[in-house]
């Protein structure tokens, strides 16, 4: 490739970014706080088009600690099985304050884990593992005595690294 093809690749990526920029500041310009945060939690775990759930994370970056608190629950469906947004979610969710994580996370679990796979249980381990042990005891108790094979095997792993 020749020094001015690269250039050209350049100069539309800085007149991208130009334009996602200005789009950026409109967006915070003419909606509320309340109704980007809707809007973000919509497009965190509904259907979205292509390219929302990565402009979704994008703005969720930015968001402050209380933001991110009230689009929590969609945060925490993200980080409670893997995917490609896994690891943002559970650092999303590692930003807030330690003692709101732990009396929040277990209620708001519940809706997961009332119907959960493995899948569920390893990533909500993953995640209370690096929020507080008391939390991972609890769950992998729990995971322990389930009728299905894999969670039970879930739950003893951690309680082997955690009790």
């Amino acid at each position: 490739m020749s020094d001015t093809e690269i250039n050209e690749y350049w100069d539309k990526l800085v007149g991208s970014y130009a334009a996602y920029i200005n789009a950026r500041r409109a967006f915070f310009q003419h909606t509320t706080s309340e109704a980007r945060i809707n809007l973000i939690k919509e497009k965190l775990i509904g259907k979205v088009k292509p390219g929302e759930i990565q402009a979704a994370i994008d703005y969720a970056k930015r968001m402050s600690v209380d933001e991110l608190k009230e689009i929590f629950p969609a945060l925490l469906e993200i980080a409670s099985y893997t995917n490609g947004y896994t690891l943002f979610a559970q650092e999303m969710i590692w930003k807030m304050p330690k003692d709101w994580l732990v009396e929040n996370i277990e209620l708001h679990a519940e809706s997961i884990l009332a119907n959960a796979s493995c899948e569920e249980y390893w990533g909500l381990l993953t995640l209370y593992a690096k929020i507080d042990s008391r939390l991972v005891i609890r769950l992998a108790n729990r995971a322990s005595v389930s009728d299905d094979e894999d969670i039970r095997d879930a739950g003893l792993t951690y309680l082997e690294r955690f009790a």
